[in-house]
């Protein structure tokens, strides 16, 4: 039985604000039993970001790689209570002699079936300015140490398998009739449809044990043991996934830079009578026959693609009191009218 495992996630770069996304998002008190679980080395719990904002002004490294970012995971097949994991998280950071001079913000989260600890560490030393490094070796250190404090607390230590592609077939989850590959396109699909920015979409798959590795021609998904009943991490290419969806890297790319105009379409759909019009129209008929999939029919109306995502994302939010206030709207309509609807 595997208990815990250290994984880089991959984060490209970009500017402060991802920085502060990170860290807004491992500190989210539904995660962190109301802020509880979490830890700040060498900045003030509460003004991570302000510190290590104030640590790359200093040194006039503001530009480039913000942070780095690991994910401890403990299997839930063993007993670990949240202040055992974040007794583990702090023992850990001050294990580590790379760590020492770094800003890291820690948070253990406990909202998802296996709970895991979120490292993030400034990418600027807070004492010299140097940027961070971290080699293959550095990384083996990292999972020794983990290993070691697992077994301080009798916790079981992971056998490292074989990584990489495997052969189709191979370690293929028959439960609820689907194989881990159909598991996992579902996975990136949901997570695509909630996400709401590219970061956000990445958090969302970690949370469910999945990285994604998005380059320039192609995107690969890998998934961490224990996922989908798994007994090795696995890697999955997009190609690999073309039965199930579209999920390339240009497909992706297309998805997150619409997600802007998506956002402010449905922010704007109130002040829309047409679309609205349309909404109310489909929702009743989306009732009347119990056929939700008319909400696809959007694509094939005179709106545009985005519109309908934009209006069906808004029914789909809203369709309980649009449609319980559209019913009593018809009823009065026909009781003045005489227009002979049947509610």
């Amino acid at each position: 039985m595997t208990i815990a495992i250290v994984k880089p996630i991959k984060i490209r770069r970009g500017d402060n604000g991802g920085l502060k996304y990170i860290l807004d998002y491992i500190k989210n008190t539904n995660k962190t039993n109301g802020g509880e679980l979490i830890f700040g080395w060498n900045c003030r719990k509460d003004y991570e970001f302000q510190d290590m904002l104030r640590t790359k002004k200093l040194y006039g490294k503001t530009s480039g790689r913000q942070y780095v970012h690991f994910v401890q995971s403990f299997h839930d097949k063993n007993p670990i209570t949240p202040e055992l994991a974040f007794q583990i998280g702090r023992e850990y950071i001050a294990a580590l002699k790379q760590w020492q001079d770094f800003q890291v913000a820690m948070a253990v989260h406990t909202d998802t079936e296996h709970m895991h600890i979120h490292y993030v560490i400034n990418s600027v030393n807070c004492v010299d300015g140097s940027k961070w490094q971290c080699s293959k070796q550095d990384l083996k250190h990292f999972r020794e140490q983990s290993d070691e404090l697992c077994r301080k607390y009798n916790l079981h230590v992971l056998e490292q398998g074989n990584r990489g592609h495997q052969h189709s077939g191979e370690y293929r989850a028959n439960q609820n009739g689907g194989s881990w590959k159909q598991k996992l396109a579902a996975d990136i699909a949901e997570c695509m449809e909630q996400a709401t920015s590219r970061a956000d979409f990445h958090h969302l798959l970690n949370e469910r044990g999945i990285e994604a590795d998005i380059g320039s021609l192609s995107t690969l998904f890998t998934i961490r043991v224990g996922v989908y009943g798994l007994k090795k991490e696995m890697s999955c290419g997009d190609k690999k996934l073309q039965t199930y969806g579209d999920f390339s890297a240009a497909a992706l790319e297309k998805h997150f830079a619409d997600i802007p105009t998506l956002q402010n379409m449905t922010r704007n759909l109130a002040d829309n009578p047409s679309l609205l019009m349309d909404a109310m129209y489909d929702l009743g008929q989306m009732f009347s026959t119990a056929h939700e999939d008319m909400l696809d029919r959007f694509h094939n109306r005179t709106m545009t693609p985005l519109e309908g995502r934009a209006l069906k994302d808004w029914i789909l939010k809203h369709k309980d009191r649009a449609f319980e206030a559209n019913s009593t709207s018809w009823v009065s309509q026909s009781n003045e009218h005489d227009h002979g609807y049947e509610m």
